[in-house]
């Protein structure tokens, strides 16, 4: 290092202000004692000024740059501030309120000291974690003990780990969705850089278990510490957020107010602890995605005057299905409870389309079991005909549940239905309400979700075209040939709905996704339309909050305990120059004087 300065104590032409050049192997051994003579010298003169100075900052001023440079410089080196170490993406968990209670993280900034979760003191700490290795009961006691902020790292591959850590993940998911956490939680995939991260911050916690008390104080001075920044401020509320549902129609052959309607319906949004990595892929875009292609063939089939059928269709895509499916409460607002007339409110039957994406057996879940004779009850038989002709190896069960008024989260959309006494029911994989969504939500089985596709297209074109009361065979398949559920128009949706998440908070207005949906149905439907929810500003039903993901700024730096002994070692280092200065001539003595024929005594 040496060796490269350039510019160091060279006299100038004030005698107290020195440089120095530094040739390395150019300067004889002479001329090297010759200078620290000159560096003494002048160090003596600088504190004869500093005892002479009134006023401290005249003395700096006036102190020769050599001096200045020998006391400051080992200050520098040691307090010269912490660099970025680390710096990485993390995901902010959930904060909403639904009907007035509140539900995750209250809390988005972070400037800790990090620290291991199992570590004695928490008080200003941020906890770094491993999701397979932690659960809510571990979580709830670091934050009783002054815990102040936690990160969670989880597997970015859910095929890396066994089924127990996965359970135990969607578990520790639900729990956090479930209850208030009064700190900020992150979540970030287990990187290399991460994981390294994550090792050193438990490794340095092992120094506080140290079999002696100077052996812990010094592991824990020489240790590196980190320190978490995220580069956001803390949340806020998102005022007069809308929701957006579309909606549009086929319209059938004669009087359209005088013709039955049959209403097919999903919701768009995902859910899941971390708004930023929720893709719902069953729950719901295989929905959605069944709702497209529906929409697609039957377009086909309506456009064709000869064999238009005496139907109406109506379509929604709704949005805030996974809070309390607002988009469909609003919805059945503008026209069951409307005094003017709509297809909605005379409509035969909603059939609402939920998880479908995997499972080979399909469950119509409603609150009251279609009477037979009725034309509910009649779709429901041709539903099970065409899965039992069509796919013998699976079933469609009728699971009946009343409504709980006591609850005010409805489990199924169909009940938003059936509470305006609308015929309606929900389909689904599922045979029993789950949690409304997860961020381990990012599988579908293609194959399944064509399959079930055709069983709800085949079904519905059985009943609207009368096929059965026709004498029809069970076997017969309007969608074939050039009428077939269209593989790649699955497909490329699917492809689509994987790439980015669908959390309603995140799904604006403007959002490309809205633009997206809206250009398929106007492509399939007629009279697209968008309907807009808010929340009451007095009694709010819902309210949504921003900042979904961070920048996490790592630093490492050295812990209290090292700036208590680098305060004694600079004072150590302060007070052998403050006594060189007060034993100068001593000093002197210790080297050789020269003469001027070169010889010394």
């Amino acid at each position: 290092m040496f060796s490269h300065l350039l510019a160091l104590f060279e006299q100038n032409s004030s005698p107290h202000h020195i440089r120095l050049v530094l040739v390395s192997g150019a300067i004889k051994t002479k001329q090297i004692i010759s200078y620290l003579l000159s560096l003494i010298q002048t160090l003596k003169t600088a504190l004869t000024m500093f005892l002479e100075t009134e006023n401290f900052f005249e003395f700096f001023k006036s102190m020769p740059s050599s001096v200045c440079i020998l006391m400051v410089i080992p200050i520098l080196m040691f307090t010269a501030p912490a660099a970025c170490s680390h710096e990485f993406p993390v995901f902010r968990v959930q904060q909403f309120d639904l009907n007035g209670v509140k539900f995750g993280s209250r809390a988005a900034a972070i400037n800790l000291e990090a620290r291991s979760i199992l570590a004695d003191n928490l008080i200003r700490r941020c906890a770094v974690v491993r999701g397979i290795k932690v659960n809510i009961d571990i979580i709830n006691k670091a934050i009783n003990d002054g815990l102040s902020g936690l990160l969670i790292l989880i597997p970015k591959e859910l095929s890396s780990i066994s089924e127990e850590n996965l359970q135990n993940l969607k578990q520790l998911e639900i729990d956090l969705l479930e209850t208030q956490v009064p700190i900020p939680v992150y979540f970030s995939y287990e990187t290399e850089d991460a994981l390294n991260l994550y090792e050193e911050i438990t490794s340095t916690a092992s120094g506080y278990a140290a079999p002696s008390a100077f052996k812990a104080m010094t592991s824990v001075a020489v240790a590196n510490s980190f320190h978490f920044a995220t580069d956001g401020g803390e949340s806020k509320q998102l005022n007069d957020f809308p929701i957006i549902s579309l909606a549009g129609k086929l319209t059938g052959q004669g009087l359209e107010d005088q013709l039955p309607t049959v209403v097919v319906t999903t919701h768009y949004d995902s859910f899941g602890v971390v708004p930023k990595l929720s893709k719902g892929l069953d729950s719901t875009a295989s929905g959605v995605i069944a709702l497209l292609e529906l929409a697609r063939l039957f377009s086909n089939l309506y456009e064709k005057r000869s064999v238009q059928p005496k139907y109406n269709m109506l379509f929604l895509l709704s949005g805030g299905g996974k809070f309390n499916y607002q988009g469909t409460k609003k919805w059945i607002e503008d026209n069951v409870e409307s005094s003017e007339f709509s297809l909605l409110a005379e409509a035969e039957y909603v059939l609402c389309i939920d998880a479908i994406g995997k499972g080979t057996d399909l469950n119509l879940h409603v609150s009251k079991p279609p009477k037979e004779g009725t034309q509910g009850f009649a779709l429901v038989q041709d539903l099970q005909q065409v899965m039992s002709e069509q796919f013998s190896n699976s079933k469609l069960n009728v699971i009946h549940k009343k409504i709980n008024m006591a609850e005010e989260m409805l489990p199924w959309e169909h009940e938003r239905f059936s509470l305006r006494r609308v015929p309606a029911g929900t389909i689904s994989h599922h045979s029993k309400p789950t949690h409304r969504g997860s961020i381990f939500d990012n599988e579908i089985n293609s194959k399944e979700l064509k399959k079930n596709i055709k069983v709800i297209g085949e079904g519905l074109a059985r009943h609207i075209f009368n096929l059965t009361g026709k004498g029809f065979s069970n076997r017969v398949e309007v969608f074939s040939g050039g009428l077939s559920v269209d593989n790649d128009h699955i497909d490329s949706w699917i492809e689509h709905l994987s790439k980015e998440p669908r959390s309603q908070q995140l799904i604006t207005k403007d959002h490309k996704l809205l633009a997206a949906f809206e250009e398929t149905m106007n492509r399939y439907l007629t009279d697209v339309r968008r309907i807009a929810s808010k929340a009451d500003k007095k009694d709010p039903e819902f309210v949504f909050y921003d900042v979904y993901d961070a920048k996490m700024n790592v630093y490492s730096v050295k812990p209290a305990l090292f700036d208590l002994f680098l305060a004694v070692g600079i004072a150590s280092y302060l007070g052998v120059v403050y006594l060189m200065f007060e034993n100068f001539h001593r000093v002197i003595d210790l080297f050789p004087k020269p003469v001027a024929n070169g010889k010394s005594h």
